[in-house]
Parts: structure tokens; sequence; C-alpha cells
């Protein structure tokens, strides 16, 4: 993957930029060296600690993915970024996406679960997988933290962190009009961006994106290609830069949508193989998914003397309604609804010191409050009585300070030391009716209902030492302490009173790295050693009844991971650079005693009829991954460019389901994808080829076991899996043109 390509123009005293951003502009743009030697490489710069700061200064295990690349690898949906990215792996679950980093993520069987993996979106915290659903949308960077991040980062970061930075108003107008079509998929979008100044104080930036997509799954039922996808997204930016105060102000809108699903009845004792084909279908309705979300986030940057005091406030929203049919299968078994809505209010206050001096320090304040609304249904169509209906209500607040010090002792070492503290509380209600009324009309006979409710205080500590070895080489040390608040099983169809609510999770990680500068490149190396405890998870069951699907949510017990990262880039020549990152990671269960069985293994743990996973492989953790990609630029004439890309994926064998299933292992793979594009010399107009999965891999994201079709009173099998398909090869057309 290339750097970020920045187009900057001198910021003039009292321009819409205040002289912080002013710097940090001509910082992303590269040094003077690099302008001076077009053989070097810009300088990466990332927020990763609250503060601009290069890649490369950082203690951290970080990979940087470029809005230009986003564009150029025609990255459309947050569970495609996971191919560039080692040790990180998304899924799409029925209800929304699975987040792993290291082999560890919060699983995808309760919705009130949130990610192990956090989201932030600039600044405002992300907690659930459906709240941002433009992610990739006219994007500066994706910051990619590897490792808990709880001490200086923020709430629920036990595993890791993602922070996303959108782009910026333009010093200059600027007017780009991109567009992709696909031939496979039979769709494209349209994506539009006016930015610039309206005056010396004042810039703006609007930006929207069209997309509308058939499936690569074909269903033979209704003869369509699944799942189609529509996305709409509005998005605007505006930013107020005073001799003193810089205000950014950025109102997101998206509208998402699916009909069809990605998932497909896999069974070997029904001859059905795993070959993008399906047959699904319910007499209670079509498959589908539609989210609304809404976001708006407001920064202040104030200079205080020769301090920065930065209030960040922010707004998120979504509505979600989806449904799916729950048996996998053609007959008409079973039909489930998923209705959600989530409103949250966050606000941080941090002072930051200046570079430079012996002591450094940050301090900081923030305040978070959510409710939660989930209402989920469960239509039984050969037994109406069976029937369910559950509605989950919470309401939650978060209250935490936070600090880091920063101690030059020499000029060449430096030692930082960062803790927060984290008070949290949740009220939860929940109830389940049951009758032939309850997935068609919400209503029915209350069979139960029981309200809970949780007060938890966490301290998440973090230190290391920083050596510049020389002027190119840095190392460190570290040790960092991060934590993940407790919850409740919420609206699943087996929670029950007794253990409704589930504790917190922790992690503890050790880490070592080295970062490597060179004229042409950098290479990064990390090694890092991390242990959970409490382990938060959730397993879809194989039903055996006619209620569908049945969950474990809770605590699993301890798990440890260990392993290497190691990033790189090299400037071959003028014309071609070549990038690669590879990670090694050995994650399993170390104290899970009485987890899950999976269909057909007999029970051996400790508590009557349960497993035990001690010894167990981390699900969503291939041992290797990585990928390595070459960029090719060469001037054909004054005015005309050629671009040539390629990158190589790959991933060694994984299990895509939390449980022990050994059925729901995908194999190792590699993946191809090619660009070739022509272009203005000055990048005022491109356009490209794009093919990516050229060898046509079929791969799986998700195996959950597939509910009612894995029901043996029905007859039907006992090896189904309802597993998530990747997609399949894919050629598209890609335009770019700038007025």
């Amino acid at each position: 993957m290339s750097h970020p390509n920045q187009a900057c123009a001198p910021v003039k005293r009292g321009h819409y930029r205040s002289a912080l951003a002013a710097a940090i502009s001509m910082a992303l743009c590269g040094t003077t060296l690099a302008d001076e030697r077009p053989d070097r490489i810009d300088e990466i710069i990332v927020s990763a600690q609250k503060r601009e700061q290069s890649l490369q200064e950082v203690p951290i295990s970080l990979q940087v993915v470029s809005g230009g690349d986003i564009q150029r690898l025609g990255i459309l949906t947050f569970d495609q970024l996971d191919t560039y990215v080692p040790n990180l792996v998304i899924s799409k679950s029925p209800s929304t996406y699975v987040i792993n980093m290291r082999g560890i993520g919060s699983g995808a069987g309760s919705l009130s679960v949130e990610q192990s993996v956090v989201m932030f979106v600039d600044g405002i915290y992300g907690g659930r997988g459906r709240q941002f659903q433009a992610p990739f949308m006219d994007v500066q960077r994706i910051e990619i933290l590897r490792g808990p991040q709880g001490a200086l980062v923020g709430k629920n970061t036990s595993a890791g962190a993602i922070n996303i930075i959108s782009a910026r108003p333009t010093d200059e107008l600027e007017r780009i009009m991109m567009a992709d079509y696909d031939f496979e998929l039979s769709g494209g979008s349209v994506t539009g961006i006016v930015s610039g100044p309206v005056t010396d104080r004042l810039g703006l930036r609007l930006a929207a994106n069209y997309g509308d997509y058939d499936g690569y799954i074909r269903n033979s039922l209704n003869g369509k290609d699944e799942p189609g996808k529509e996305q709409t997204a509005v998005r605007g930016t505006a930013v107020y830069g005073g001799d003193l105060l810089e205000a950014i102000l950025k109102l997101e809108y998206a509208d998402y949508r699916t009909v069809g699903s990605p998932f497909q009845l896999v069974s070997a004792n029904i001859n059905r193989p795993l070959d993008r084909n399906k047959e699904t279908g319910s007499s209670l309705g079509d498959e589908a998914d539609q989210t609304y979300s809404t976001n708006l986030a407001l920064t202040l940057n104030m200079d205080i003397s020769d301090h920065t005091l930065t209030s960040i406030t922010g707004y998120s929203r979504y509505s979600n309604f989806s449904t799916i049919d729950a048996d996998f299968f053609e007959a008409d078994l079973a039909f489930a609804t998923f209705d959600e809505a989530y409103e949250q209010v966050s606000q941080e206050l941090r002072l930051l010191s200046p570079v430079g001096e012996q002591f450094e320090y940050i301090v900081g304040a923030y305040v978070h409050t959510s409710r939660l609304n989930i209402a989920r249904a469960t239509g039984i169509v050969f037994a109406p009585p069976a029937s369910s209906y559950r509605e989950y209500d919470q309401s939650g607040s978060v209250l935490s300070a936070f600090g880091q010090l920063t101690y030059n002792i020499t000029d060449d070492v430096r030692a930082n030391a960062a803790l927060r503290y984290t008070f949290e509380k949740k009220n939860a209600d929940f109830a389940i009716f049951g009758g032939p009324l309850a997935a068609t009309q919400f209503t029915g006979t209350l069979l139960r209902s029981f309200s809970d409710r949780l007060r938890e205080n966490e301290v998440d500590p973090s230190v290391s030492l920083q050596w510049d070895v020389s002027d190119n080489l840095m190392t460190y040390a570290s040790y960092a302490r991060g934590s993940k608040g407790g919850g409740f099983q919420g609206a699943i169809s087996n929670a029950e009173a007794a253990t409704f609510r589930f504790e917190s999770e922790s992690s503890s990680s050790l880490e070592s790295g080295m970062k490597w500068s060179l004229d042409r490149g950098f290479f990064n190396l990390t090694a890092y050693f991390t242990e959970y405890k409490d382990l938060q998870l959730s397993v879809a069951l194989p039903s055996t009844g006619a209620a569908g699907f049945d969950f474990f949510t809770g605590n699993a017990g301890e798990a440890r991971a260990y392993g290497l990262e190691s990033d790189a880039l090299y400037r071959l020549t003028d014309n071609f650079v070549v990038r690669g990152s590879l990670a090694f990671l050995n994650g399993k269960f170390t104290d899970y005693p009485s987890g899950p069985c999976p269909t057909g293994v007999a029970p051996d743990g400790e508590a009557p009829g349960s497993c035990t996973y001690n010894g167990v492989k981390l699900p969503f953790a291939p041992r290797w991954s990585g990928s390595v990609s070459g960029e090719y630029d060469q001037n054909l004439t004054s005015n005309l460019t050629l671009r040539a890309g390629t990158t190589v994926s790959f991933r060694s064998s994984a299990r895509m389901e939390s449980g022990r299933d050994p059925g729901a292992i995908q194999g190792g793979y590699a993946k191809v994808d090619v660009r070739l594009g022509i272009g203005d010399a000055n990048d005022r107009w491109e356009i490209a080829l794009l093919a990516k999965n050229l060898t046509d891999r079929l791969t799986i994201g998700f195996s959950p076991p597939a509910a009612l079709a894995n029901n043996p009173f029905l007859g039907i099998t006992n090896d189904g899996f309802a597993q998530t398909l990747d997609p399949p090869r894919t050629f598209a057309v890609q335009g770019m043109v700038r007025f």
C-alpha cells in the first residue's frame, strides 16, 4: 500500500487553519527533504496517541491505510479492509460485523455485546458495528492499532482500536468526481466531492456517495443474485480557524440497505457444497437489511499560552431493521427479525502540553451516555405456537479521566506512562413473549421478564520506554492493560435471570518493537505477549428444539496470544514501490473448562453437558497472515502517466466461528488483486481497471451452526453451517476527474 498523496498550498496567518493545523498539514505533505529527493518517501503522520506524530515515533504496533489506498483497492465495505491488514479479521454475521484482532473479538450472538476492537471516527467512539455506515467515504487515513489501548485511546479497547480520520477542507477550490462499475456485480457507485475556502477563515467540504450493486450468490428459489446492496451517504465538514481557535464541524447521514443475505447452507450429509448457490425463502417475508445512521462531531482546538485545549462533542444514532430466513433452507421452517435502535452522546476534553520540553503531557476527561433498544422475533412456520418475541432495553453512562506523561530522559531516551480511570453503569430490562402471533404481530403470552444493573470501576495503565538507537532506528518496550465493560445477554431467546449479567474482561500485554526509517522506506517489527481474563464471547449454539438459535453469551475464562508483526515499505526506484506486511499469531484458550459443545461432540467439560476449550486455538486467528504489494508509476508523455499495482494477500487456516466446531475451518489461501490505470501526470483525471480475487478463490468469512437446518428432529442434517461467502473474482472499471 502507498502513502497518502497530499496536495498542499502555503497556509497564511489568519487562514481558516490554525498555526497548529498548518504545521500538521505540512507534515502530512511530506518533509522538505522528500520534496528535494523524489526517491525518498513522504512521512506518515498518525494521531494514535492523541497527538499528531510520525508513524515511526509511536511505540505501538500500528498499520496505516490511506484514503488513496481505499479508492485504488476498491474497498467498499468494512469487512473488505482486513484483506490488507494482518491479524485483523472482520466477518459479517446475520446481525452485525464481528471484528477480531490477534484472535480476540466478542462474537456475533447478541446485539447487546459491544466490540473488543473499537472504531473511533474523527474522535467519536463507535463500539457498535452499525454506528458508522459510510466509514470509507472520503477518508484521509485509517490507523489500525493492535493490542490493548485502554490507557490513552479509550473505552473498551481491550484487543485494539481502529482510528478513522475523514478528509478536511482544502486550501484551494477542489471538485472531484469518482465512479466505478463492477461487471460481476452488475452495479457501481459514484462519489462527488467539493472542497475549498469560503473566506480566509472558513473552509467547507461536501462529499456524497451513491452505490447500487447486485449480489454474487444465486438464490435458486427467487432467481436473484444476493445480497444486492444500495447505499447513500452525505457528509459535510466545516473548518473555521481564528488566531487562537480552530473549530471543525462534521455532519454525516447514511442509508445502507441489502436485499438477500450472503449466507449459504453447507452440509455434506445432504450434498450441499460451498458453491455460491443457495436455496432460501420464507412465507413470512424476504431477507433484507436496512440501516439509517446520523453522526455529528464538533471539535474545538484552542491555543492557551503554549498549550492546546481540545474539545470533541459527538452525537451518534442509528436504526436498523433486518430479516433473515433463520433455517437457511428451502423448506419454510423459520424466519427471524432484528429491530435495533441506538443513540449516543459523548464529550471529551483534553489538554496537550507543548512538545520539545523535558516533560510532555496529556490530561483529559471523557463522558458518554447511550440508549439501546432491541426487539427480536423468531417465527416458527411449521409450529407457530413455538414462535417468540423478545424486547431488550439498555441505558448506560461512562465517565473516565486519563493522562499521559512523557519524560525525555535524554535526547535519545524517553519514558511514557499513561493511566485511565473509568466508571461505567448500565441498566437493562428483558422480556420474552411466546405464541402464534409473537413473530408477526409482536405480541403473545409473557413467558418471563427481569431487570438487572451493573456498576464497574476500571483502571487501565500503560508504560513504555523508547530509545533512539540512531537517527533512523527507534526501539521500544511496553506494558499495557486494557478492559472492556460488562454487560447483559440481550434479546436472545435463552436469556435467563441467573446468567443475564456477565462481567468485564481485561487484557495485559507486553510488547517490544523496532521502527527503522530509511531514505527509501521503513521496516517495523513488533513482538507481543497478551493474556485475557474473563474473555467475553457470544456464540451461536446448535438448536435441537423449535425455538431457533440459542446462544452462549458470557465470560469464557482466560486466553493467551503471542506473536510477531512486521510492516515494511521500500522504494526500489523512483517509479517502483514495494510494501509488505506479515504476522505470526499463536492464540489459545488457557482456562475455559466449561464451554458450549458443537453438534456431535461428546461433552468433556467440568460442568455437565459442557466441553472444555483448554488448549483450543482461538477463533478467527490464522497462524500466518500478510500481504505483499507493488506499485509502479511511469510517465508515458509529459502529460500522461501509467499506474500499475498488484497485491497478494494470504492467510493460513482458521476456525471461522467462536465455538470449537472442526467443521467451521477455512483452509489457508492466497488472493491476488491487480490494478492498471492511466491518467494525467498532475492527477487531474484517471481511468483504471481493477481485478479482485483474480484466481477466484472460494472462501468463507463466518461459519456458525445453521439453527433449524441443524435439527435432527426434522430429519434434515446434523452438520449444517450457515456460512458467509466472500466475494468471487470481480472486474471493475474506475474513473476520477478533478474540475
